[in-house]
């Protein structure tokens, strides 16, 4: 065998092995297993609705105009789980969405478990929201398909700058993850 046509055998033993390497690397990507209890798992429609809107974010009106420093404000937000199978939410971020060019919001968010005529659970909290939202912290709550969860949503405008006066609406972001049944 010449030295030629060993460097060839050599160059294609080298580029068969990069294909079938790289097939089954590329193969590993693409599989994935999870067992389940049972051996089996639920499908269906998933979703969830606060106060009849739909999405992932939600806008939030608390019905009050004149909201002065410090002034807290609160009304009730329903949360349906509009799908099939059981889920598990909470809200991951909030913040105000301020409509009035040249101004400035910060709010304290939080709520309650229930009407807001009662005390609850706290559901999520934010400290010191501005227009680009904060991380909300809480812990994911259930909610059987077709249920509804009702909360009382507070907000204190901690501070107002630039054009008076400021319109804003509260932004709510929900995650939901489905759960076993």
């Amino acid at each position: 065998m010449t030295r030629r046509r060993a460097l060839i055998a050599a160059l294609g033993i080298l580029v068969a092995s990069l294909i079938f390497g790289s097939v089954r690397t590329t193969g590993a990507l693409w599989a994935r297993d999870s067992d389940t209890p049972d051996g089996q798992f639920t499908t269906g429609r998933f979703g969830i609705s606060a106060d009849g809107g739909s999405g992932q974010s939600f806008t939030f009106g608390l019905g009050k105009n004149g909201v002065v420093v410090d002034e807290t404000v609160s009304a009730p937000l329903t949360i349906t789980n509009i799908g099939t199978p059981p889920i598990s939410f909470q809200v991951t971020h909030a913040g105000p969405a301020v409509s009035t060019a040249g101004a400035a919001v910060q709010v304290d968010l939080s709520a309650t478990v229930g009407g807001c005529d009662t005390t609850g659970v706290t559901a999520f909290s934010v400290h010191g929201a501005t227009s680009t939202g904060s991380t909300a912290t809480g812990s994911p709550r259930p909610l059987a398909p077709g249920a509804a969860e009702t909360w009382c949503v507070h907000a204190v405008l901690k501070s107002a700058s630039g054009t008076s006066p400021a319109s804003y609406r509260i932004v709510l972001t929900f995650r939901a993850d489905q759960t076993l049944a």
